[in-house]
C-alpha cells in the first residue's frame, strides 16, 4: 500500500522548500563574501536609474556616448556642488557654533544642578567625561578599523572599478546588455524572465527617482524651518536629512535628532523641543503627503512591511542594508505579483517577445 495523498503532497512540497532554502542560504553565503562588489553594483543600478531618462532624451539629439558623458559630468558637478555647500556652510558657521555650543553646554550643566534633578558638580562632570570618553572611543575604533582593513583596499578599489564599468555599459548599451543576458535563458522561459526583468526595472526606477523627490521635499522643509528658527548649520543639517530620507519612514526623523542636539547646545531647551516637534511634522508630511503623491504605488506595501524590511536590512548590513533593502524588496514584490498573476502590468510594461 503506497503512501497516502497527504503524505505524498507533503513530501513533494518538502523537497521544493528545501531547495529554495538551500538556494537562499547559498545566495547569503556568497553575498557575504562579495558584499562590497554587490553594493557597488547596486549603486551602479541606482545611478543608472537616475540618469537613464536624461541619457535617453539627449541621445535623440546626439550620439549616445556624448549624452552619457553630459549626464555623468552633470551628476558629478551636482554632487560636488552639494558637498561644497555643506563645507562652506560648516566653515562659515563653525566658530559661531563652537561659541554657542560652549555656552549651551554650560547652561545645560547649570540646569542639571538645579531643580528637579539637583545634581552636584561631581555628577555633572562625571556625565560629561563619560560622554566625551564614549565619543573618543567610538572615533578611535572607527579609525582603527579603517587602518586594520587597509589590506582590503585593493578589493574595494576593484569593486568600485567594476561598478563604474557596469554603470557605463548600462547607460551606453542597455538594449545590447539585455539581449546578451536573454540569450542565456531557455526559450520556454524567455517571455517570463524578460518581462519580469522589465517589471523589476520599472519598479526599481520609479522608486529610485521618487525617493529623491521625497528626500528633497523633506530637506527643503527642514532647511527652511531651521533657518527661520536661527539654528546654525541649517544647510548641512538639511543635506543630512536629504540622505537620511532614502531610508523610508525612519531615516529622516533619525537624521533630524542631530538637529535637536545642535538646537539644544546653541539655542536652549525650547528650541530643542521645537525641533522635536518639527521631527513629528516631517514624519507626518512624508508619510501622508510626500510619499503618496510622489511615490504612489511604488511604495504601496504596508508600513509594517517597510519597517520590518528596514530592520532586517539594518541587522544584516548596517546602515547600507537599511538603505538598499526597501528598493530590492519592492522590485521583488512587483515581479512576484506578475509571476503569480496577482496584478496585470498590461499597458505599464511591454511584454518581452523573443526575436524571431
Amino acid at each position: 500500500m503506497g503512501p497516502g495523498p497527504i503524505l505524498t503532497a507533503v513530501s513533494n512540497y518538502a523537497w521544493r522548500l528545501g531547495a529554495i532554502a538551500l538556494a537562499i542560504f547559498g545566495v547569503i553565503l556568497v553575498g557575504t563574501r562579495i558584499t562590497v562588489l554587490l553594493l557597488g553594483l547596486f549603486f551602479a543600478l541606482l545611478i543608472a536609474s537616475w540618469l537613464m531618462p536624461l541619457v535617453d532624451k539627449l541621445s535623440g539629439r546626439m550620439k549616445r556616448g556624448f549624452a552619457v558623458l553630459i549626464a555623468l559630468v552633470g551628476f558629478a558637478l551636482l554632487v560636488a556642488a552639494v558637498f561644497g555647500l555643506v563645507v562652506v556652510s560648516i566653515g562659515s558657521d563653525w566658530r559661531e557654533l563652537y561659541t554657542q555650543a560652549k555656552a549651551g553646554i554650560a547652561q545645560f550643566e547649570t540646569w542639571l544642578q538645579g531643580p528637579p534633578l539637583n545634581w552636584d558638580l561631581t555628577q555633572v562632570n562625571t556625565l560629561v567625561s563619560n560622554v566625551e570618553s564614549f565619543l573618543r572611543e567610538r572615533t578611535l575604533s572607527i579609525f582603527k578599523r579603517l587602518g586594520g582593513e587597509a589590506g582590503a583596499f585593493f578589493g574595494v578599489f576593484t569593486a568600485l572599478l567594476a561598478s563604474v564599468f557596469v554603470l557605463l555599459f548600462l547607460l551606453l548599451q542597455p538594449a545590447k546588455l539585455f539581449a546578451w543576458f536573454m540569450s542565456w535563458i531557455s526559450p520556454r522561459a524567455k517571455v517570463k524572465v524578460g518581462t519580469s526583468i522589465r517589471i523589476g526595472w520599472r519598479a526599481f526606477k520609479e522608486y529610485s527617482i521618487g525617493i529623491v523627490f521625497v528626500a528633497l521635499s523633506d530637506a527643503l522643509v527642514v532647511g527652511i524651518a531651521l533657518a527661520l528658527m536661527g539654528i546654525p548649520l541649517a544647510a548641512p543639517l538639511a543635506v543630512l536629512v536629504f540622505f537620511g530620507a532614502f531610508i523610508p519612514v525612519v531615516g529622516a526623523p533619525i537624521a533630524m535628532f542631530i538637529a535637536v542636539f545642535v538646537a539644544l547646545a546653541t539655542k536652549g531647551p525650547l528650541y530643542a523641543l521645537l525641533v522635536l516637534g518639527l521631527i513629528v511634522l516631517v514624519g507626518q508630511l512624508e508619510g501622508h503627503i510626500f510619499q503618496p503623491l510622489i511615490l504612489g504605488k511604488a511604495l504601496s506595501t504596508h508600513p509594517l512591511t517597510i519597517l520590518l524590511t528596514v530592520a532586517i536590512g539594518t541587522a544584516y548590513a548596517g546602515i547600507i542594508g537599511a538603505l538598499i533593502a526597501v528598493p530590492i524588496v519592492i522590485t521583488i514584490y512587483d515581479i512576484a505579483k506578475y509571476l503569480t498573476n496577482r496584478e496585470s502590468f498590461e499597458g505599464k510594461v511591454t511584454v518581452y517577445k523573443p526575436p524571431s
